[in-house]
């Protein structure tokens, strides 16, 4: 297996906002999974100069898993926005409404894709990964822009572990046995392949009234999980 991390720098403006919200639009404290998996998508075909239907089906055979983390502390804020709507009805009128959507303030993300390169029939995976780490330009909403400024792509190999061990990232909370240390949030998010499924998710983050601080969360994880380590802790696979 081969693993892309992509560091990002956010603008001031990522949003990814909750489906189905109204007159609000609240925002996930990270990329869940099937965002992340958009992300790989678009990297893929524009890395390969492909479709957006054959990019998606490329993606959905090579990418195993996806994981993302807070590198710096994060919070939330709401800003009201205005939009016009210009409808002719035998005469022109012009109508407003706004609403208010929620922004995350963070420095650095880090995205991590877990990749089956056997998949791949290019040559040169590894050249294919770097290019599509460095085609994510935003995560979320159209305003949210990022600029990746690290990409690193390694090999990995899954295993068992059952002991103890930091959370590299965020994982589903079905594969975790017992939370031993740390802080913790707990968020309902999209599945990478379904973005109608939800699923709660363990994020590394220590809440603090509107501030989210990135934490040290050790875990132990169910016997029949596969893991790989990455950044001195682990992501289930």
């Amino acid at each position: 297996m081969l693993l892309l991390v992509v560091n990002c720098k956010p603008s001031s403006l990522l949003s990814i906002k909750l489906p189905k919200s109204y007159q609000s639009q609240p925002s996930f404290l990270l990329p869940p999974p099937s965002t992340i998996f958009g992300v790989y998508a678009r990297g893929i075909g524009v890395a390969l100069d492909l479709p957006q239907f054959e990019a998606q089906k490329l993606a959905m055979k090579t990418l195993i898993n996806v994981s993302s983390n807070s590198l710096m502390p994060s919070t939330r804020s709401g800003a009201l926005i205005r939009r016009w709507r210009i409808e002719s009805n035998g005469e022109v009128t012009i109508k407003s409404d706004a609403m208010v959507r929620e922004f995350i303030h963070t420095s650095i993300i880090r995205l991590y894709f877990v990749v089956n390169e056997k998949e791949f029939k290019y040559r040169n995976p590894e050249q294919i990964l770097y290019l599509c780490g460095y085609s994510c330009s935003r995560i979320g909403d159209t305003e949210s822009i990022v600029s990746p400024f690290s990409i690193r792509v390694v090999r990995v190999s899954s295993i068992s572990i059952n002991r103890e061990v930091k959370l590299a990232g965020y994982v589903p909370e079905e594969v975790i046995k017992e939370v031993v240390s740390g802080d913790y949030t707990v968020t309902e998010m999209p599945t990478m392949y379904d973005a109608k499924k939800y699923k709660p998710y363990i994020l590394p983050l220590s809440a603090r009234e509107k501030h989210y601080i990135p934490s040290d969360l050790f875990v132990r994880f169910k016997d029949d999980v596969s893991c790989i380590e990455v950044d001195g802790g682990y992501v289930n696979v």
